[in-house]
């Protein structure tokens, strides 16, 4: 062999000794107990946790952590934090951690997880992935970065990090600030999808399900937003400056429920200035408010108020929602799109007088209100003399903009029920029954 030759061979052979492949490790807690004791030879969750952030078998009950940890059960739940401190997720991108279930973990004093630093106040980017997992009853109560913080009731999600729920549950959460299930931070990213749900939390703050500074949520796969309370805005999900919402995937088999959630304003959603909405297939049931009760879109950033932010739900259905209006624009020089929707209402959407350009007339149905400057396109050809299509058959006490039958999943309409693999017995969404 040539000199040479060996001389590269030899270098290339050094190199591949050097390079030591992180694989992703199982962790498998047997043990529904909570805290990290003594050596026991029973795995907790808080100990698989901790192993998994550390890469290492820092607790020898349970398998080392390594690259991107899944953590599993061989044990029954539930799990009760005991201890009354959060699950603290501190592996770094790209080592996200996933937790598998059935499982169901109920906070006991404190919120159940946080996604990022609890002693320091940095913004390093961390993902946790819950497929079938059931999180319950945090109180919001913890560390974020250092300091007390009461956001998330049951999830708090720091900077640039990621929850990614899959058949996941966030339930019965409170929080005294915002987020009353989940909150999440600047430049954060927040997933709910494949039939996920969001349910029965409260926050005396903003944002009763779903509260984000900015980032960005979807919601699709039929998952549901639902019986969610916001003592401020948006009892659903409350969108900060410069959030991006995709609700629904585009399709009848991969919609987005926001169903019987309640706030001041904005009871479905409420939108700050400059955050986006691309709504296709989303479903808005029977919320409440004083205004905009599906639907609160806030001012822009402009010298009038004006953004260039799109806002849009196409395909949607918008039925049952109490308040002033079902869906309410303050935001000058935006073009909405509401095209192609079907309103629970004798006599179709509602767009209120507000200035000048703008039509009016009397409305026992949902309504839209703007601002007067707004171009709000709802797909109706005149204002005030049309106020829609009728739907033909027994579906005629609907109004549509498309002029067809209305779909049937929205005159009786629920979240695709739940496999009891992931929630027990099985689940689904509140009922909507309209006569």
């Amino acid at each position: 062999m040539r000199p040479a030759l060996f001389l590269v061979l030899v270098v290339v052979f050094g190199v591949m000794l050097q390079v030591t492949p992180v694989f992703a490790a199982s962790i498998v807690v047997d043990s529904a107990a909570d805290g990290a004791p003594a050596v026991d030879g029973d795995c907790t969750l808080r100990e698989a946790i901790e192993n998994a952030n550390d890469d290492a078998a820092t607790n020898a009950d349970c398998a080392a952590g390594s690259g991107a940890d899944i953590i599993t059960f061989s044990v029954g739940g539930p799990i009760t934090l005991t201890s009354g401190d959060q699950l603290v997720i501190l592996d770094a991108d790209p080592d996200t951690l996933t937790i598998t279930g059935p499982m169901t973990i109920i906070g006991s004093g404190s919120r159940v997880f946080l996604v990022g630093n609890d002693t320091t106040n940095d913004a390093v980017a961390r993902t946790l992935i819950l497929n079938g997992v059931i999180v319950q009853s945090g109180d919001g109560t913890g560390l974020s970065g250092g300091s007390a913080s009461e956001n998330g009731g049951c999830v708090l999600v720091r900077p640039n990090s990621t929850l990614d729920m899959n058949g996941a549950t966030v339930e019965d959460c409170y929080s005294t600030a915002n987020g009353g299930g989940i909150y999440a931070d600047e430049d954060s990213t927040v997933t709910v999808n494949s039939a996920s749900i969001i349910d029965g939390n409260t926050a005396e703050g903003n944002g009763g399900g779903i509260s984000m500074s900015t980032g960005t949520i979807v919601v699709d796969g039929d998952s549901c937003i639902q019986n969610n309370t916001a003592y401020g805005v948006g009892g659903g999900i409350e969108a900060g400056d410069t959030v991006t919402i995709t609700f629904g995937g585009g399709s009848v088999s991969n919609r987005a429920f926001l169903v019987n959630n309640t706030a001041s304003n904005g009871g479905g959603i409420y939108m700050a200035v400059n955050s986006t909405f691309d709504g296709s297939h989303g479903r808005f049931f029977v919320n409440s408010a004083t205004l905009g009760s599906a639907w609160f879109s806030q001012g822009g950033s402009g010298a009038n108020g004006e953004s260039a932010i799109g806002r849009r739900c196409v395909n949607c259905c918008i039925v049952g929602n109490t308040g002033n209006q079902a869906v309410r624009q303050t935001v000058d020089g935006l073009d909405a799109n509401f095209v192609n929707n079907w309103w629970g209402s004798n006599f179709g959407p509602y767009i209120s007088s507000a200035g000048a350009g703008t039509g009016n007339g009397t409305s026992s149905g949902d309504g839209i209100s703007g601002n007067g400057i707004s171009a709000v396109d709802v797909g109706i050809t005149s204002i005030p003399a049309d106020y829609g299509t009728e739907s033909t058959g027994s579906d005629s006490n609907w109004l549509t903009t498309t002029g067809g039958d209305v779909p049937s999943d929205c005159i009786n309409d629920y979240c695709t029920p739940v496999s009891a693999v992931n929630h027990g017995t099985g689940r689904s969404c509140f009922y909507v029954k309209l006569s």
